[in-house]
């Protein structure tokens, strides 16, 4: 009679294979050019700078509103 509740020597494999090429896909990493790499971080550093005037303005707008209550 076969034992259903462990994992069969096929399964096994199955498992091992799938973790193997979890592995490698994630540990393929692009390679940038260095004036990729430098576009990219102007674009994070314009988002970022964005991202805190947008903040900033949203306080701003809040404490208008509160005030004005």
């Amino acid at each position: 009679m076969k034992d259903n509740s462990k994992l069969s020597d096929v399964s096994w494999l199955r498992v091992v294979l799938f973790i193997v090429v979890c592995v490698l896909l994630s540990s393929c990493s692009y390679n940038m050019t260095p004036r990729q790499a430098e576009i990219n971080y102007e674009l994070e550093k314009a988002y970022l700078e964005y991202s805190y005037q947008r903040d900033s303005l949203f306080v701003e707008y809040n404490k208008v509103l509160i005030n004005k209550e």
